[in-house]
Order: structure tokens, then sequence, then C-alpha cells
């Protein structure tokens, strides 16, 4: 007995060093510390542990923009977790599922799987008193709520979820809702709401280093000064925040950094820049389109702003 609580701790010990790499954007040593928290577990037959090192591989995967490598993570998370009975494990898969469809531009599953997820999180809080997977579930709503042009419902979730993750002293957690009211704000025209939002999200993430955080900041910070008239400075930080994108090899941060730069481009009537950037950005949209894992999941409708990009390309070639 004592030897499988050895076996438990070494996981744990390893998982929690996975998340701290991970959260740095060092993810070889966050995959060489899950892998081996796998062998720790698999000793003792932990499979809620599993789970969890299936689940974190996945989301480095998906961050990566190795969709189908992803899948096959969280597949084994799932059966993992229902191996171990643990219903929140149910939870959390509904929710990874729900970042792939976003990912994928799929926003309608997205919103539906989040759903499902929030269902289960909001049965579970109200017996553990753990709020914390519904400000999870929370942010991600709002987030799809927002691409799908309802600020308004956007600001509600949100703001539950800064709520939550106030309450629960929640540095991570509270970063991403501040980066989330800031994108809020920049869509409704708040731009002195948004900086303030962007700056303090900027400084809670560089404090606990959250390097994977930090370039999304940096495209609303950027995006709020040129809609300030300060063009130059915000492209300046657009192009910080695409540098951290590719050193975090966050390839779908870049996609979106680069149809930014080259909106900007184009409004500014520098068309040979523009098209660059939409060429740079429609090469990372083949890439993603490309994976096999769009065959494993539903109607893949990402492929209509594929089309979009194509013919901005064609009508800005001279």
């Amino acid at each position: 007995m004592e030897v499988d609580n050895d076996g438990n701790l070494i996981s744990e010990i390893l998982i929690e060093l996975g998340k701290v790499n991970q959260y740095r954007g060092d993810d070889i040593q966050a995959l060489e510390f899950y892998n081996l928290a796998i062998e720790s577990a698999e000793q003792v037959n932990n499979y809620r542990l599993l789970g969890t090192c299936y689940s974190s591989i996945g989301n480095i995967f998906r961050v990566l923009g190795a969709y189908d490598e992803s899948l096959s993570s969280i597949v084994r998370a799932k059966s993992n977790y229902e191996l171990a009975g643990f219903v929140e494990g149910s939870a959390w898969i509904s929710y990874t599922i729900g970042r792939l469809y976003r990912d994928l531009g799929i926003q309608d599953e997205a919103k539906t799987t989040f759903g499902e997820s929030l269902e289960i999180y909001t049965s579970q809080a109200e017996i553990n008193g753990d709020s914390m997977g519904v400000a999870l579930c929370l942010d991600q709503l709002g987030m799809i709520n927002l691409k799908l042009n309802e600020p308004a419902l956007a600001k509600i979730d949100i703001q539950r979820s800064l709520h939550i993750y106030t309450e629960n002293k929640s540095e991570y957690g509270l970063s991403n809702a501040q980066k989330n009211m800031g994108k809020i704000a920049y869509t409704l025209g708040e731009y002195s709401n948004a900086e303030k939002f962007l700056e303090q999200s900027l400084d809670t993430k560089i404090r606990i280093d959250d390097a994977l955080g930090i370039p999304g900041i940096y495209i609303y910070l950027g995006l709020t000064l040129i809609a300030e008239d300060q063009w130059q400075v915000g492209m300046d930080i657009l192009q910080v925040g695409l540098v951290k994108a590719k050193n975090n090899h966050q390839r779908q941060i870049q996609f979106e950094i680069y149809g930014h730069m080259a909106k900007a481009f184009e409004d500014k009537g520098q068309l040979a820049e523009a098209l660059k950037y939409y060429k740079l950005q429609f090469n990372h949209q083949d890439l993603i389109l490309a994976d096999p894992v769009r065959f494993k999941l539903p109607e893949l409708r990402g492929i209509y702003e594929m089309e979009q990009s194509r013919q901005k390309i064609k009508s800005l070639n001279p």
C-alpha cells in the first residue's frame, strides 16, 4: 500500500512539474514530465491521474495545432476518466473538445459542448463548492458569444467568471478574465477600458510566468492602439506578439496575428505588405486544415474562412 501511495505521489509531482513547464511554453520538457507521470500512474493503476496526463498532453498538441495527436490523447483521457468513475473528468473532456471545435472555427458545436461541460461543473459545484470549472466554461462561452457578435452576452459571461476567480484568488484565471474583458471593451469601442484590462492581465501573466497567455494580450493591445490612431506603435506590439507566439509554437495565434497585420496594412493602403501577410495567414490555415483530425470532427465550417482568405489574396495580386 505504501508503494501505491509513493507511485501516486510521484505521478502527482511530475504532473505539477509538467504544468509549470507548459505554462512557461516549454512544451518538450512538459511532455517529458507528463510521460514520466504516465509511467508512475500505470504502475499503481491510477486511472484518474492517467486521465489528467493524457488530457494535459492533448492540450499541448492542440496549442501546437497538431489536432490529430490532440484528439488521440483526449480519447485516452476520456477512457481513463471513465474507468476511474471521475465525473469532473467527463466535464473536462467536454471542455477540451470544445476548445478543439473553437480552434477549428466550429463555433456552434463548441458552444454546445461547452454548455454540456458547464452543466456538469455547475452540478458538481453545488455538491463540493468548487466553481472553478464553471468559470472556465464561462470564459469560453463568453469568447464564443463575442465571436458571434453578441458582446453584451459575452460581457455577462466574463463578469461572472471574473467574480469566481476573484473569490477563489486565482491569479491565472483572473488574468484570463481580464484579458477577455479587454477584448470585449475593444469590440465595444471602449478603448480606455480595453487598455486598462489588458495591461492588468499582462502584469499578472508576467508575474506568474504564463508565457502562453501573453501573445493574445499583445494582439488586442496592438489593435486598441491602432484604433486610437497610434498605428505604428500598435503594429510594433502586434509584431512582439507574433514573435512570442512563434517562440511558443502557437500556430493558431500566429494565424490570427497575420490576419490582423494584413488588415492593418490594407487599411493603410500598403497593399504589397497586406498581400504578404495574407499569404502567411493563408499558409498557416492550410497547415491547420490539412490535419487529418478534420475528418474525425463534424463539418469543418472554417473552410468558408479559408475561401475568404483565398479571394482576398486574389484581389490584392497586382
